[in-house]
């Protein structure tokens, strides 16, 4: 079983808007052979979120990390490694 495309992810959200249960949806798609596991927890967002394509708010990379500041003090950090000093991160990221 691979990822779950797009579209089957679209199909689980419309099977469960008619009222069908997590342990229905799989047996009708036999073919798919999806696991149980999987469709439960589409099924779980697409009733928390009403959608199963949105994702999770505060999911991926912070924004702090693209800050000038701490690109200066990984930078500093990286020049400090070079020129073979000991390493102090704390030293240079409390700043």
């Amino acid at each position: 079983m691979g990822k779950v495309s797009v579209d089957d992810k679209m199909r689980t959200q419309t099977l469960r808007k008619h009222g069908l249960g997590y342990h229905v949806i799989p047996a009708k798609y036999l073919e798919k052979n999806w696991k149980l596991i999987v469709v439960k927890l589409i099924c779980k967002r697409a009733d928390e979120k009403g959608s199963t394509l949105t994702r999770k708010h505060g999911g991926g990379r912070p924004k702090s990390v693209c800050m000038p500041e701490m690109i200066k003090q990984v930078g500093a950090l990286i020049c400090s490694q070079e020129k073979g000093q000991a390493r102090a991160p704390e030293r240079l990221l409390d700043n």
